[in-house]
């Protein structure tokens, strides 16, 4: 990255000498960090984005500029397809519990594990972020596409009626793949997308992974038939779903290979061009033989140093705003989860041989839900108002389940129990995206990967305690019990989201770093300006 001066400063507005001497400080560190390469992240020389035009500083009208590049999409667009697969694989048999379970001979409880299989592998989501943090974005996604691949290979081999073994092997696969492919929308936003993109872009990972959801329910609902002729048209609708599966998850892993980048030749915001300075300037340091050891420990502790593992878990631990956003996040995700698996056994208590309608219903709700995620992405983009948008959405999955859960016990109406699962659809999706953004925020400098790789992980332990406890309540024929403990648990999760206090961290960096250090803003009394522009030809 070549830098050079727009306009000297003039010192005319009375700026103190230590003012001056910061501003020219970072300066350097900027045009430092543009010539060195991170040893820590491999090497980009060689890919396409190396070809794009060296950024430099030209003369604009006091902001900072990040160019960004075109490929984001692409990478977005590709790791959005593994992880609707993922999903897909997840919830495409759960969905038809009571036709599995006739077809391969097996309990509910057996049926239910296929799902709960998600929930108990993701405490491997410490492997994942380890990864993250240590060989790069493009590994950790791979990882994923090929272990998903592989599960979809394993279920299609259990087709037949004495495969359920196969089946169940190729959810844990799928299971362990979710583990790297999950968590990964808030660091894939923050490394590719600009600051006034990043709730988007991860609103757009996590929409697409249930928009994964909404095609599981459609593919179990009508492809694989509520008949009972197990041994032919249940048989060739199982052999249908799986083979497409497999198909498309084998594809997959191939555009993975082709078309996902660790990075963009250039950072896409201030609070990540902070981070990438910080820690080629720490790689700098232990070079350098003879730095001492108390001044390593002193870079490490910086507010803005690229955090090791080890460093970001203790600061986590300690942290209460973060400790509650996982807890309300752990709630919001149980709930899903649980509600999810258990929707088809819940509505054939009260509505038998509609195995077909729970399906497209589920689909339906899905889809709503998806927009409200789009909704609240461009909402959080536009406003930052983390706190207000998540107390709301706690309040509104509150009262549109229990309105479902009424209708479903009291009215035996299925046209009512339809639209009012669909509105409840349209809110329990959004705070998917909004509590791994507002994670981010509070916590910057750690990495998003392992602070979303966290919520998710309570949030999957809540959903196996949600999915067994719901589930034996179910059993019993006591489904309305199993709609009021998640409203008030719904209600708990808004406590929490109340209770927490944190401060948007990376809002700050982003904005404070342009117009308090003197970069991008111009100051009084002086001639001229400096702008950052990182440009690409693509």
């Amino acid at each position: 990255m070549e830098i050079q001066d727009c306009n000297e400063q003039q010192n005319e507005s009375g700026e103190s000498p230590e003012t001056i001497n910061e501003r020219s400080a970072l300066k350097s560190s900027l045009s430092d960090s543009g010539n060195t390469t991170p040893k820590a992240t491999p090497d980009i020389s060689k890919t396409e984005e190396s070809k794009a035009t060296p950024c430099e500083i030209t003369k604009t009208e006091g902001t900072i500029e990040f160019q960004l590049y075109k490929r984001r999409w692409i990478v977005l667009a590709v790791f959005s397809l593994i992880s609707m697969s993922n999903e897909v694989i997840w919830i495409s048999l759960s969905s038809i519990t009571s036709v599995v379970k006739e077809y391969y001979n097996v309990d509910y409880l057996a049926v239910n594990w296929l799902s709960m299989i998600y929930m108990l592998f993701y405490v491997f989501v410490f492997l994942a972020a380890l990864a993250l943090d240590r060989l790069g974005l493009k590994f950790t996604i791979m990882i994923g596409a090929v272990l998903n691949g592989l599960g979809s290979c394993l279920r299609l081999i259990g087709t037949n009626r004495d495969g359920f073994i196969f089946v169940f092997l190729g959810n844990a696969s799928a299971a362990l793949a979710q583990c790297f492919i999950l968590f990964v929308p808030p660091s894939l936003a923050a490394i590719w997308f600009g600051e006034n993109e990043r709730a988007t872009a991860s609103a757009l990972g996590v929409l697409m992974n249930m928009m994964g959801v909404a095609i599981g329910f459609l593919m179990g609902g009508t492809m694989v038939p509520g008949s009972q002729d197990y041994d032919g048209e249940v048989r060739d609708g199982m052999l249908k779903t799986l083979l497409i599966q497999a198909i498309f998850c084998t594809v997959m892993v191939i555009l993975c290979l082709v078309l996902v980048h660790d990075f963009p030749k250039s950072p896409p915001s201030m609070s990540q061009l902070l981070l990438i300075q910080n820690k080629q300037r720490k790689l700098e340091q232990k070079k350098n033989k003879n730095i001492s050891k108390g001044k390593q420990i002193e870079l490490i502790a910086d507010e803005n140093q690229h955090m090791n593992f080890k460093t970001s878990l203790t600061l986590l631990v300690k942290d209460v705003n973060f400790h509650l956003v996982a807890q309300a996040y752990g709630i919001y995700f149980g709930l899903f989860g649980a509600y999810n698996t258990v929707l088809n056994q819940m509505c054939m208590n009260h509505f038998p041989g509609k195995e077909q309608e729970i399906g497209l219903m589920g689909f339906t709700s899905v889809i709503l839900g998806l927009i409200g995620i789009l909704l609240a992405g461009i909402w959080l983009d536009r406003t930052r108002r983390y706190k207000l948008i998540s107390i709301g959405t706690f309040i509104a999955c509150s009262l549109s389940l229990l309105t479902f859960t009424l209708i479903l016990i009291y009215s035996g109406n299925f046209i009512l129990v339809y639209v009012s699962f669909s509105i409840f659809g349209f809110f329990s999706y959004p705070y998917m995206t909004i509590g791994l953004e507002h994670a981010a925020e509070i916590t910057y400098p750690i990495s998003e990967g392992l602070t979303s790789g966290i919520l998710l992980l309570f949030g999957n332990m809540y959903a196996i305690i949600l999915t067994f406890i719901c589930g034996a309540i179910i059993d019993k024929g006591r489904s309305d019990i199993a709609g009021y403990l998640m409203t008030v648990l719904y209600l708990v999760g808004m406590v929490t989201v109340i209770l927490m206090k944190g401060e948007l961290k990376r809002w700050r960096a982003d904005i404070s770093n342009k117009n308090d250090e003197g970069l991008g803003r111009k100051e009084a009394g002086t001639k001229g300006s400096c702008c950052i522009e990182l440009k690409e030809k693509c």
